[in-house]
């Protein structure tokens, strides 16, 4: 009975496989990782890597096209970037900005207030290649997603 009892009230944590799809229609996000890992990080950083989200996704006023996720130290890039109309640069834009969540976690401020795009994040965030090109590109792609 006291078995019985014990199986009834115990916590069992189940362990959650997460299936990777890192290549995409367009666009291959782990070979895009490498790359920038190369350049901008020595291939210091180790992170899994995935597409999300519908590519047919029509969002009526804000879209997140990545995250960085530190518990499975995995990025996530949204699947309306996998296509003919977007640019290289404005996904590798996107995985670089996740990366440097990993590299420069956010600081903690005054009052418990966290801090997540600091100073020094956006100082080397403005290291990339082709930052000025990504960040135009941000304001094209949203005059498409939300026309």
């Amino acid at each position: 009975m006291l078995k019985r009892l014990s199986r009834l009230f115990s916590v069992k944590k189940r362990s959650r496989t997460i299936n990777l799809y890192p290549r995409g229609d367009l666009y291959d996000l782990k070979q895009i990782y490498d790359k920038l890992n190369e350049r901008y990080f020595c291939n210091q950083v180790d992170l899994h890597i995935t597409w999300f989200g519908n590519k047919k996704f029509r969002p009526r006023s804000r879209i997140r096209l990545g995250s960085y996720h530190p518990q499975h130290r995995m990025i996530k890039v949204h699947r309306v970037l996998d296509q003919a109309h977007v640019p290289e640069y404005a996904v590798s834009f996107v995985v670089y900005h996740e990366m440097l969540h990993h590299v420069l976690p956010p600081i903690q401020k005054k009052k418990g207030r966290r801090h997540i795009h600091h100073r020094e994040f956006l100082v080397r965030e403005k290291q990339f290649q082709e930052y000025t090109l990504a960040k135009e590109f941000r304001v094209v792609l949203k005059t498409i997603l939300f026309k």
